[in-house]
C-alpha cells in the first residue's frame, strides 16, 4: 500500500507503508509552476489537476516517478470549473468548489445527476470514492457533515458531525462500514 504526496516544490513523494519509507519522485508538468489542487491514483496512473490550466493531467509509473503529463480533459466547457479534489472509480468524479460534482469519462462530462442537499454544499472540500466502493463521499467542513452519493448522484444520506468537532479530511474502510 502506497499513499502519494504532492510536496511543496510541485513535486511528487511516495510513502510505502509496507516499509515505512518516504522516496521522492521525479515528474514534470506542462508549465513550469503548476497549481496543484488534487491527486488521485488509479491503477499505475497519477492524476493531477492543475488549477492553472483547468485540466487533469494523466501520468503513468515509471521506475523513477511519473512520466507523461498528457491534458486528460479534452472538452472546453469541463475546463470552466473550479475544481477542489477528484476521486476516480474508472471514471473521474471532479467536484467544484462549489459543491457541483461532474462525472468525467474519456475526458468529457458523462451522465450524473446530483441530488440537492439542504444546506447545500457550498464548502465542500474533498471528494472520495473508488472502484472497490459503492459510493462517493464528499466532505463539508463548514457543516460539519460527509453528504454518500451514489455513483448516479442519488442521495444515499448525511453523516453530520457534533458542532465541536473540527473535521478537516475523511477516511473510509473498505467494506464502507466505519469513516
Amino acid at each position: 500500500n502506497t499513499i502519494v504526496f504532492d510536496t511543496d516544490d510541485n513535486g511528487i513523494a511516495l510513502f510505502d507503508a509496507y516499509d515505512n519509507s518516504l522516496a521522492a519522485q521525479s515528474i514534470s508538468f506542462p508549465i513550469e509552476k503548476p497549481a496543484i489542487s488534487a491527486i488521485s491514483v488509479f491503477g499505475n496512473r497519477l492524476y493531477a489537476y492543475d488549477a492553472t490550466l483547468k485540466n487533469i493531467f494523466s501520468f503513468n509509473k515509471t521506475l523513477s516517478g511519473y512520466a507523461g503529463g498528457t491534458p486528460w480533459i479534452t472538452e472546453e466547457n469541463a475546463k470552466k470549473q473550479d475544481i477542489t479534489s477528484i476521486a476516480i472509480d474508472g471514471n473521474i468524479f471532479a467536484l467544484a468548489s462549489n459543491g457541483t460534482i461532474t462525472k468525467l469519462f474519456r475526458g468529457a462530462p458523462a451522465d450524473f445527476v446530483q441530488a440537492k442537499v439542504d444546506p447545500p454544499l457550498t464548502s465542500a472540500s474533498k471528494i472520495m470514492t473508488s472502484d472497490t466502493l459503492q459510493n462517493l463521499y464528499v466532505l463539508d467542513q463548514t457543516n460539519k457533515r460527509v453528504v454518500v452519493y451514489s455513483k448516479n448522484g442519488a442521495l444515499v444520506r448525511q453523516i453530520f458531525f457534533p458542532d465541536s468537532s473540527i473535521v478537516a479530511d475523511i477516511a473510509l474502510s473498505p467494506d464502507e462500514q466505519h469513516l
